[in-house]
This record gives structure tokens, sequence and C-alpha cells, in this order.
């Protein structure tokens, strides 16, 4: 069941997410490609097409509570609520998916050591 404010708040804290990464894109370019990156991620990231599936995980992620047995759960319920989705909308929660993949290696290394 859907959570409308907490899923609000987390679309917002996405959209700041992605407006300061683009603000390092701006800056990365500006500077000539050097210097720190930016997550390439955000470029495609549209928080309005994120769910409380993405939700969840964000906050496993941002709890340090992230394991390969949530990120195993998260995949197969991505996989079925993308299936049969628009390629605009699957490109854009992909996004997402990557970019909570790469956030989350170091995490799951810990949980695993």
């Amino acid at each position: 069941m859907e959570r409308p404010a907490e899923l609000d708040n987390f679309k917002n804290e996405i959209r700041e997410w992605v407006s300061a990464e683009l603000e390092k894109k701006k800056e990365w370019e500006e500077r000539g490609e050097t210097g720190q990156a930016y997550d390439p991620h955000a470029d495609l990231i549209r928080p309005e097409l994120l769910n409380e599936t993405d939700m969840e995980i964000w906050k496993k992620l941002q709890n340090g509570s992230i394991t390969n047995e949530t990120m195993a759960d998260y995949n197969r319920k991505f996989s079925e609520e993308t299936s049969g989705e628009a390629p605009d909308v699957v490109q854009a929660r992909e996004e997402f998916k990557a970019m909570i993949i790469n956030k989350s290696i170091p995490i799951i290394v810990k949980h695993t050591q």
C-alpha cells in the first residue's frame, strides 16, 4: 500500500539528489571534465516515475541495511513492475536501480565480511 506523503518526500529527496548531481556535472564540464565527477545515472532518473518499491530500497541503502537478499527481492519486484511498461519508464527506473547497485556495493561487501 502506497503511503502518499512518504512517497512524495522520497521523490523530493531524489529530485534534490538529481539536482545536486547535475550541478556537479555542470561544474565538471566547465572544468574540462576533470576533477570530481558526478553520478551519470542522474541524467536519466525521473523521480516522478519512482514508486514505493524504489522508496523501500532507497531507505535500506540510506540506513545501511541493504543486503544481497534485499537487492534480490528488489530485482524481482522491479522485473515484475516494469514488465509491459513504456520504454522511457523502464529506462528511468533502470537508471535509479543502477545507481542503487553502485552505491550499495560497499555496504553489501561490509555485511558479507
